[in-house]
């Protein structure tokens, strides 16, 4: 024991030594780390004086390429608008400039008053500019439509065409004045759909407006010329119409294009004025960070300082109340387990000591457990002795009808399917008796049912008795009928067995004054069969219930062969 004692001390004096040499080591590892803070605190901040002589001009550099970027979009706007696009394009454009605005503008946060007064001019800027992209995306939308009635325009121009050519075209056809004349309007008329000025849109109005007079004019015109023409009028006026409309409508774009420019500048511009104000902020906080970086070094020289002092306090209290007095509460319980049972320290008011008294409290509860499991245990053997006996009482139950005390029909269920199984592994026969109380009902009519319920449990009691003298068994089928099941025989081995059940029922003498023997009497139908693969236990139940059948028609009281 004392061998053990003086291990265990060597090696808990290893341990506190293992302890101080990595309080030590942590110690060194902060100093080292703190010397190493302060050299990066000292770069940083040569660094940081050096970036911000230049980090901040290419902010301004910057800034400058976004109003330039800005002006640049603006004026490609405006220059897009002088050609045809599409819904699509214009749909790109707006989102982008929205997109580019709110992702700047979520970047930009004041931290004093003069920045939040260039703030306040940037969002000034900000609804003029939306609205302005809203009627641009207006008018071009206006636009777009009046290009798509064009282009419709334009496919019946192109099929009037092709009309006026296959007419030409027939070898039948004459060339005729009309025709001429037709094919000259359609062209004047195509030729409105790609006209930017009006001067020449009025001419050509003027030339098809001619030509269709002239062809109103011709006598002798058929119906098909007549209805050309008209529709030649319709879709003329439709087209200069809508060219007319059209021109106006991309001046109208360029004019909104212009003001969304001007806006576009004047919020550029804004945010410029914003960058240069956030140079001068970074400034000064550049000269604040640079003062608080030496005062930051001044205090991690004293809290290096402080810490050495409060780990040396802290090695010398962990010594003095921890490591001593732990170990000998390891002394204590290590001689608990081997047996021993000194005195376990509890005292003073600190964790220590409620180890002591948790160990104390553990060492109680064992010994209590130890005689509480032994009890427990007696008390387990005997209630699953309990439990045994209640199982097979269970299935006693479950197996026997509850009025004749013989088995029921679950318990003859499974006798059955036994059996059959039985004979198509051994290829043994099964024979099966099916018996029925001759005019039972006659006797609950006559006798009441309480009586029938006593006649059905001497029945069944004579029964039993005399299946008890055979390998097989005997149950209740329902209401008034027993079966019996007779493995490794044949009808013909059944048969004197099914004889000794009549005769026992009628040995009875249960008085039946609506029987014509005045007693009791029973019914019965013998089968039997080689059960295999191809049959069913039905089959066989079958058969014996044509053969009870037969006794009853023959008589009852007698027993029948299948």
């Amino acid at each position: 024991m004392t061998s053990v004692s003086g291990h265990q001390t060597k090696a808990r004096r290893g341990l506190g030594l293992y302890l101080m040499l990595i309080l030590a080591g942590v110690m060194g590892f902060y100093l080292l780390t703190t010397w190493h803070s302060i050299q990066a605190l000292r770069e940083q901040s040569r660094e940081f004086s050096n970036l911000s002589g230049t980090h901040f001009e290419r902010t301004m550099t910057a800034a400058e390429l976004s109003r330039d970027a800005e002006v640049i979009a603006a004026q490609a706007l405006e220059s897009l608008l002088g050609t045809r696009r599409t819904t699509s394009d214009i749909s790109a454009l707006d989102n982008s400039l929205l997109q580019i605005y709110q992702n700047i503008r979520q970047q930009l946060i004041a931290n004093d008053e003069q920045e939040q007064q260039e703030l306040d001019k940037l969002d000034r800027w900000q609804q003029p500019y939306f609205d302005s992209l809203q009627q641009l995306e207006s008018k071009l939308q206006q636009e777009q439509g009046h290009l798509q009635q064009q282009q419709q325009q334009l496919n019946q121009l192109i099929q009037e065409i092709q009309t006026l050519e296959q007419r030409l075209l027939n070898a039948d056809a004459q060339p005729s004045l009309f025709n001429s004349y037709a094919l000259a309007a359609l062209s004047y008329s195509a030729a409105a759909l790609n006209t930017e000025r009006r001067g020449q849109l009025s001419r050509l109005e003027q030339r098809t407006q001619t030509l269709l007079d002239t062809l109103s004019k011709e006598s002798g015109l058929n119906s098909t010329q007549q209805n050309t023409l008209n529709r030649l009028k319709q879709l003329s006026q439709s087209v200069f119409k809508n060219a007319q409309q059209t021109l106006v409508s991309q001046r109208v774009s360029l004019a909104s294009a212009r003001e969304t420019r001007l806006y576009a500048q004047k919020l550029a511009a804004s945010s410029y004025n914003y960058f240069l104000t956030l140079q001068q902020n970074a400034r000064d906080a550049a000269r604040i960070h640079q003062r608080l970086v030496t005062e930051t070094q001044k205090m991690i020289g004293l809290f290096s300082v402080i810490f050495i002092v409060l780990v040396v306090l802290g090695v010398l209290y962990v010594r003095e109340k921890i490591i001593k007095r732990l170990d000998h509460l390891h002394q204590v319980m290590m001689s608990h387990v081997a047996g021993y049972t000194p005195k376990i320290p509890t005292e003073g008011n600190d964790e220590i000591s409620a180890m002591g008294e948790a160990f104390e409290v553990f060492v109680t509860a064992r010994q209590r457990a130890e005689q509480e499991l032994i009890s427990a245990r007696l008390e387990a053997e005997q209630a699953n002795e309990q439990l045994k006996q209640l199982n097979q009482q269970l299935q006693i139950l479950s197996e026997t009808d509850t009025l004749t005390q013989v088995a029921n029909r679950r318990r003859f269920e499974q006798a059955f399917d036994h059996y059959w199984q039985q004979g198509i592994e051994q290829r043994t026969k099964l024979c099966l008796i099916i018996i029925d109380i001759d005019k039972f009902k006659d006797y609950n009519d006559h006798y009441g049912h309480h009586a029938g319920d006593h006649c059905l449990i001497k029945v069944a009691q004579t029964l039993n008795k005399t299946m008890q003298q055979y390998n097989g068994i005997l149950a209740r089928f329902g209401g008034e009928e027993f079966v019996a099941l007779l493995p490794n025989m044949d009808s013909q081995q059944g048969q004197p067995i099914a004889e000794q059940l009549l005769q026992a029922t009628r040995a009875a003498q249960i008085p039946h004054e609506q029987s014509p023997e005045g007693i009791v009497t029973i019914s019965l139908g013998i089968a039997s069969c080689q059960p295999d693969n191809n049959s069913q236990p039905f089959d066989l139940l079958q058969k014996a219930d044509k053969a009870l059948y037969q006794a009853k028609h023959n008589g009852r009281a007698r027993a029948e062969i299948a």
